[in-house]
This record gives C-alpha cells, sequence and structure tokens, in this order.
C-alpha cells in the first residue's frame, strides 16, 4: 500500500508493505496501536511486520494521509 491507501486482509496476523515517499534518508512509520515501528528508506517499500489488529500507519515528517490496514478479528 501506499500513503493514503486502505487495504483489506483476509487473515489475521496479516504482513503490511508500505510504499515510502520519495526523498532522501529515512522515513519514521508509526501506528495507532502498536506505536513506533521502525525507520524506513525513502522510495522504498518496507515490509512493516505482521498485525493482528487494524492499524492506522504514519509516516512522520512526511506530510503524507495515513495509511490504513483493516485486519479480521481471529478470537
Amino acid at each position: 500500500m501506499s500513503p493514503g491507501d486502505s487495504g483489506n486482509c483476509e487473515s489475521s496476523p496479516c504482513t503490511v508493505f508500505l510504499q515510502m515517499p520519495p526523498g532522501s534518508g529515512t522515513f519514521e512509520v508509526t501506528s495507532n496501536s502498536s506505536g513506533r515501528i521502525g525507520e524506513y528508506p525513502a522510495g522504498q517499500t518496507a515490509k512493516l511486520g505482521s498485525f493482528w489488529s487494524s492499524q492506522a500507519f504514519t509516516i512522520e515528517g512526511a506530510g503524507v494521509p495515513k495509511a490504513y490496514a483493516y485486519i479480521p478479528n481471529q478470537e
């Protein structure tokens, strides 16, 4: 997914990939429930990890919209 996108997963956990905006250096990614996810190179597709519940991802300081991953509850 890219900034501003919404993705739907069929099962959980769900592995999420996010396209970083162009630029130089790295961007910090955070989520609404997991906090800091990590730093990823500008212009690259980042593997953010596997998640068990829906997430809103923010690319800090990039000035781009959040990306949303909707993940079904498997409880």
